[in-house]
């Protein structure tokens, strides 16, 4: 392991924009990421907005990409219930939420081992 590399205690990660990965219970892809400027739901999100008018109000934005899948209460700084029935999910389709510059995983050990990192290596991303 080189000196440089084993020093390294945690690492930065950037997004791309809003974007959706779908995994399946093992945790792998089912299609291509569909992105944020992709525009095949503006039709359902003119109804979401029908059915739940202060969608908005709830929705609003930031708190890193999860505001992008208007499932967030941002005031809440959670996923919002009546948003996800919105669309037929509940909690157990989400993943936790982390601020953005929080520190929300650590990179495994064999990953770590073959970029030549120390063990225990946090991982944060940027807003």
């Amino acid at each position: 392991m080189s000196r440089p590399l084993a020093a390294v205690r945690a690492v930065g990660l950037s997004g791309q924009m809003h974007g959706a990965v779908l995994l399946d219970a093992r945790q792998q892809v089912l299609r291509p990421a569909i992105l944020w400027n992709d525009t095949r739901a503006a039709a359902q999100c003119v109804q979401m907005t029908e059915r739940m008018p202060s969608l908005p109000q709830v929705a609003g934005s930031e708190m890193s990409d999860a505001a992008g899948t208007l499932w967030l209460d941002v005031a809440r700084r959670d996923w919002s219930d009546d948003l996800l029935a919105l669309t037929g999910l509940t909690w157990s389709h989400m993943l936790a939420l982390v601020e953005g510059s929080a520190v929300s995983a650590t990179l495994s050990a064999d990953v770590a081992q073959a970029w030549g990192l120390g063990a225990r290596v946090s991982i944060a991303r940027r807003r």
